[in-house]
């Protein structure tokens, strides 16, 4: 997962880069992840 997030960091623009969208998008796919790991159990 951080390993994705470097990689993305690596191709985009930091300058371009919008933060904020960042973190919503990591929110999601944590509740994702979640989710997933709650219909695995």
């Amino acid at each position: 997962m951080i390993r994705l997030i470097q990689r993305l960091l690596k191709y985009t623009s930091i300058k371009h880069l919008d933060y904020q969208l960042l973190i919503d998008s990591l929110g999601k796919l944590r509740e994702i992840a979640k989710k997933i790991k709650l219909n695995e159990q």
